[in-house]
């Protein structure tokens, strides 16, 4: 025996053995599946041609001559191995095959191909002369049809494994390219074989499955091929609703899924390697290509995903964020995820128009209770505005009859100009309460959310909370308890209407509290080293676990259709942003509610001292 039958001869031994083996675990395992029914065809097959090329070998050794019957057990595993690698590549590109009848023809030829083999002795359609060697052997007619079917079935199973290799980037593609090695090799030694190209003998086939029962062994443990089911990347890329695209380092679109696709006015498949900048002048506006280059120069300095907003040409709005792709720290390609939120965009546009009507609608309740108060308020001094002008007028009158009469001393002229100061004086003191009380409504006036800033003392604040909720605390039967441990001349920066509304709703809430029974509403101002502490408490029915979990996070009411919700949360929102302080609740039933508001103490900015002081000098001016 040459060197070249020895190695073939040891090759073939080993090829049966890994065929038991790998039949062996494979059948262990829990796991079954279509890519592993595939796979023991393949053993099926590869075991027969290599028992088959054993006999032979054996047969040749011993009796020196060859044997019909074991070339026919040889043909057996060479005729149905084209159809396992078809279904076996099948199988890898659609994760499922449906076996059909219709499959069933498949196997005509092959079965034809066996029993033309078992008749050849008759009519010589496959062998004219049989050899082991290759220059020697001389085929009939048949022998080419079934090597064209042969190779067509195979050539179709490489196929699918190429195409699912180029679909997929993961820990597929190396388990592909395994399989796809296996098959290429015994492959082309049955080419050099078959069409004389090199003179091998007939066992070189069974041999080269040797190396391809290793790399199947490789692709099938080392990467878990048979454990996880294999789905093509495609296929479920396609599924997520998120539209991406893939670009390499020359800006060529190499992948993307069906999602992008919907996103096109004309849904044209794009070819491969498309050219980036073609495909943004078609679809997006002027200089969405110069905007993406600015963004992925970015991205690749940064190494990290960069995110904007985009509005498309058909009014959607998306969301794309550009990641570059590295490997072995050398950029390859970028990928852009574009997520649709067009219908987000809508639906936010309709919940600040609706939180702007129930804001709107929050205020103008606000000012109907202000205003049932001002009528009430305002009708005391103008009454008594009324009455010092009668007064004056029947002190003018008296004046003017005592002109020129003789009886009239001096002291009596003094007496009534007397009166008259102290009328005008009364008079001054209700028109000045009339003022602050339209200064306070015009101010509470503005809208709740407004942002302009300005300072002011907490006197001033407490008088504002004083005048305004006056009239609801007396028609409620309560009283407003004011304790103040603090200078009332300290002054805070911000809007002092947005923070008098506010408490003025806490007041409101804790009158309702008490369910139309008389109560006091203690509100305590503290000055805490670096902040000022308000507190306004209740002795009410108090708060419900529940709700008092909620009550600043959403829109909730206790008070039923009387109600928003939006009182509290809007309080919570703007402590918080135009006050840089924090509200806070402690409450339990039946024993009144705590709410506590803090405010850090902020440098007056010079502008607002000048302006304060301008104003000051200005009143005392006119004093």
């Amino acid at each position: 025996m040459n060197p070249m039958d020895l190695t073939t001869f040891v090759f073939t031994h080993l090829s049966l053995v890994f065929c038991i083996v790998l039949f062996i675990v494979t059948l262990r395992g829990s796991h079954r599946s279509h890519i592993q029914s595939a796979f023991y065809a393949m053993i099926a097959v590869m075991f027969i041609w290599n028992v088959g090329t054993l006999l032979l070998m054996y047969y040749q050794l011993i009796f020196g001559v060859t044997s019909m019957v074991f070339v026919g057990i040889c043909y057996f595993g060479i005729c149905f191995t084209p159809i396992a690698i078809l279904f076996m590549g099948r199988t890898i590109y659609q994760s499922y095959v449906a076996f059909k009848p219709a499959h069933a023809l498949l196997l005509v030829v092959p079965c034809a191909s066996m029993i033309i083999i078992c008749t050849n002795a008759y009519h010589h359609l496959f062998f004219i002369d049989f050899s082991i060697h290759s220059s020697q052997a001389v085929y009939g007619v048949y022998y080419y049809f079934h090597s064209i079917y042969s190779y067509a079935c195979i050539l179709i199973g490489i196929i699918y494994m190429v195409s699912f290799s180029m679909k997929n980037s993961g820990i597929f593609s190396m388990q592909s390219s395994l399989v796809l090695l296996g098959i290429l090799i015994p492959l082309s030694a049955n080419v050099l074989y078959s069409f004389n190209l090199l003179d091998l003998t007939f066992y070189i086939n069974s041999s080269m499955f040797t190396v391809a029962l290793l790399c199947f062994t490789v692709a099938f443990y080392k990467y878990d091929f048979l454990k996880v089911a294999p789905i093509a990347v495609q296929n479920i890329v396609d599924l997520i609703s998120d539209a991406y695209l893939v670009v390499d380092a020359q800006n060529n679109i190499v992948a993307y899924n069906k999602p992008l696709l919907y996103l096109l006015p004309d849904r044209k498949p794009i070819g491969q390697n498309s050219s980036l900048e073609v495909f943004l002048d078609q679809y997006c506006a002027p200089g969405a290509y110069t905007e993406f280059i600015k963004l992925q120069t970015q991205s690749d300095a940064e190494k990290c995903t960069i995110s904007m907003e985009y509005k498309s040409l058909t009014e959607k709005y998306f969301t794309v964020e550009i990641t570059p792709i590295y490997m072995k720290r050398a950029l390859i390609g970028t990928i852009i995820l574009l997520k649709d939120i067009t219908q987000a965009k809508r639906d936010l546009e309709i919940i600040q128009e609706t939180q702007a009507v129930m804001v709107e609608r929050e205020r103008l309740a606000f000012l109907g209770q202000l205003i049932g108060g001002i009528t009430h308020n305002l009708k005391t001094p103008i009454l008594s505005i009324a009455g010092g002008i009668e007064g004056l007028t029947d002190l003018t009158a008296e004046y003017e009859e005592s002109i020129g009469d003789p009886g009239v001393t001096v002291a009596d002229h003094l007496e009534i100009i007397e009166e008259m100061y102290d009328w005008i004086a009364k008079i001054k003191t209700h028109c000045a309460y009339i003022s602050d009380m339209i200064s306070t409504v015009k101010g509470q006036a503005v809208q709740f959310n407004r942002s302009d800033m300005d300072t002011f003392t907490i006197d001033e604040f407490l008088k504002r909370v004083d005048m305004l909720m006056k009239n609801e605390l007396k028609r409620s039967y309560c009283i407003l308890r004011t304790r103040v441990d603090v200078d009332v001349s300290s002054q805070l920066v911000g809007d002092v209407n947005t923070l008098v509304q506010i408490f003025d709703n806490l007041i409101m809430n804790s009158i309702y509290a008490y369910e139309g029974k008389p109560g006091y509403i203690d509100l305590a101002v503290v000055d805490d080293v670096d902040k000022f502490i308000f507190t306004i408490t209740d002795y009410g029915k108090g708060i419900e676990p529940s709700v008092k979990e909620r009550l600043f996070k959403e829109m909730v009411t206790t008070k039923g259709k009387n109600g928003t919700g939006l009182g509290l949360y809007l309080s919570h929102s703007t402590i918080k942003g135009h006050f840089n302080g924090k509200i806070t609740v402690d409450s339990e039933v039946g024993q009144g509610a705590v709410f506590t508001i803090t405010i850090p103490k902020r440098k007056i900015p010079k502008a607002f001292q000048t302006a304060a002081k301008e104003e000051a000098a200005g009143q005392d001016a006119q004093g």
